[in-house]
């Protein structure tokens, strides 16, 4: 381990020196937290998420041991990166993981699961597949808060990058309201 100080703009500085990590960690609330309204994630730790192409995971205050795993699974590009880690991730550390997609077409449900297994299969890890029904980041964060995992995986964006523009990502809901760590993918 290595420790640097560096001069800058935080999350600039936190995303360039990041690139020459594995994955940056990160608290989901700053020592500033306290002083703004409305609970925001906290604009150095959303900041570094956007920018950073280094894996971020992002921890609550409260520490939780890690025994299980999710990750949530839209398909995109993100999703399917994510995946592959969680997946690795499930292996090496021996955590059962939880895949949850969010989809109200049935088809389409089908279709992703099906996309799941077939990642999945050659890691021969303990593994369920749920179906949620209803908004994306609600429903995520919903599926924590009732204690299933310690640990969520999620790709960066999702399907609809304009629309996370617009509207705010799945991603950064999921991060500010999550009372465990999630750890981002690119």
């Amino acid at each position: 381990m290595e420790t640097r100080k560096v001069t800058g703009l935080i999350d600039e500085m936190i995303v360039e020196e990041g690139r020459k990590a594995d994955w940056i960690l990160l608290a989901q609330r700053g020592e500033h937290y306290h002083l703004t309204t409305g609970g925001l994630l906290g604009s150095t730790a959303g900041s570094v998420v956007r920018k950073s192409r280094t894996p971020v995971m992002v921890t609550p205050v409260a520490f939780r041991e890690i025994e299980s795993m999710g990750i949530a699974y839209d398909g995109s590009p993100p999703a399917e990166h994510a995946l592959q880690m969680a997946a690795e991730l499930s292996k090496t550390a021996r955590w059962p993981l939880t895949t949850i997609t969010v989809c109200d077409d049935a088809s389409r449900a089908a279709e992703l699961a099906r996309r799941v297994e077939e990642c999945l299969e050659p890691y021969e890890i303990d593994h369920e597949m749920i179906v949620l029904r209803g908004k994306a980041d609600r429903e995520i964060v919903r599926f924590i808060e009732e204690g299933s995992v310690e640990l969520m995986v999620m790709g960066a964006h999702s399907h609809v990058r304009l629309r996370d523009l617009f509207l705010g990502s799945t991603t950064t809901h999921v991060i500010r309201n999550s009372p465990i760590p999630v750890f981002v993918i690119h």
